[in-house]
């Protein structure tokens, strides 16, 4: 991760790219963002650090899922707070770290090198905490928001509706006849609205047509193995045999 950030902040100084790939009102880097898509957006050395971030805390949450017997952490409440203050901040920080910057089309030097070193990873880490603390049970009235089951079958079809997303928005901005400005708040909360509601509709016919079917066939090529484990097994046989004991005497 530190590799990556640093081969990320030399890219980006090297070559003059914006810290993000986000319109301002300087014009002159839409001629750099072609070529900051190559260099920097897609490169797999670049991304790679919200990617180990998610690894690690889906290991976590294995590792607790086959050494305990319920998916409960007892994490001390200064820890607790803590963690969720320093996700907060760092999930706000990632999202209006450059508001400025889109603003006015300036940035100081040490904030840009701030961001580019950290904003991506804040993010990852904001949302790797979320997952792990409503995960084992720290996640207050926040877990139960999140596990409210209206939010069940939309996750089904999430990672579609990511996928087709920016494909719809690009479909209706250039069919438009003329360019689209956003004047007021109303006005961004429709097309948002609009662009959430058409892409969760087309994610439920293409997860149907596509997803579900693949991921049916994986698991007839790999079948999931049992989940229990040794350790689980032992603590099993421990309590039925505490349970016998008194009708045994």
């Amino acid at each position: 991760m530190t590799m990556s950030s640093f081969i990320h902040l030399w890219i980006i100084f090297r070559n003059d790219y914006p810290p993000a790939p986000i319109l301002t009102t300087r014009l002159q880097i839409v001629d750099k963002l072609d070529s900051y898509w190559n260099d920097v957006y897609v490169r797999p050395y670049i991304r790679c650090g919200p990617f180990v971030t998610g690894v690690v805390v889906g290991f976590l949450l294995v590792y607790l899922t086959r050494h305990q017997k319920q998916n409960v952490l007892k994490i001390p409440k200064k820890w607790v707070v803590l963690g969720w203050s320093m996700s907060s901040i760092l999930g706000l920080y990632s999202i209006f770290g450059l508001f400025n910057y889109a603003r006015t089309g300036y940035i100081s030097q040490w904030w840009k090198v701030l961001y580019v070193l950290i904003g991506r990873h804040s993010y990852a880490l904001a949302v790797g905490w979320v997952t792990f603390a409503c995960a084992t049970q720290n996640g207050g009235p926040i877990g139960t928001f999140l596990s409210w089951k209206f939010f069940m079958p939309l996750s089904k079809i999430t990672f579609c509706a990511y996928l087709l997303h920016p494909i719809l928005l690009q479909i209706y901005n250039l069919s438009r006849p003329q360019p689209f400005h956003f004047t007021t708040l109303f006005q961004m909360l429709r097309h948002t609205f609009e662009a959430i509601v058409v892409s969760y509709l087309m994610a439920f016919f293409f997860a149907l047509a596509f997803e579900k079917p693949f991921t049916v066939f994986d698991e007839m090529l790999v079948p999931v193995k049992s989940r229990a484990t040794p350790t689980k097994k032992t603590l099993e046989l421990k309590t039925q045999t505490e349970e016998a004991e008194p009708l045994r005497s």
